[in-house]
């Protein structure tokens, strides 16, 4: 998931380097949950995608100015990282969820034995890379 975390892990920020490495060799999820979670989460950050789009096509119709050159270039910025990284992340993570629930079904899942939880955990960063373009998951 975009900035915050990716299915299987929370938040990174002040954890010990004993929990982080803990994190490799465990997997939690609940699919649900998650997947209504990234819903909300894409609605939101489409909403300010399309609101952000809106604002740079009336400033492309207007008399030039460094201000609506800058709104212009802030959308196109937002537009190539929304397309090449956010809407990834999301539907990578939906992805997962949805692999989840078709393998262990709904509730939450935890996996413990560290090369599961770790095929796991990669499954995410496999599908980002695909989805933004990269090589196709193996």
């Amino acid at each position: 998931m975009p900035a915050e975390t990716h299915p299987g892990r929370d938040t990174m920020a002040g954890m010990s380097s004993d929990d982080a490495a803990s994190q490799e060799t465990h997997f939690v999820m609940d699919p649900e949950a998650t997947l209504w979670t990234l819903a909300r989460q894409l609605v939101s950050h489409q909403r300010t995608y399309a609101e952000l789009r809106r604002s740079a096509e009336t400033a492309r119709r207007l008399p030039d100015s460094a201000e609506l050159r800058r709104v212009v270039a802030d959308f196109e910025a937002l537009e190539r990282s929304w397309h090449g990284e956010t809407l990834p992340s999301i539907i990578a993570s939906m992805q997962v969820a949805i692999e989840v629930w078709d393998t262990f079904g709904p509730g939450r899942t935890e996996v413990a034995d560290d090369l599961e939880a770790a095929v796991w955990n990669n499954k995410y960063f496999v599908w980002v890379k695909e989805l933004a373009g990269g090589a196709p998951p193996a």
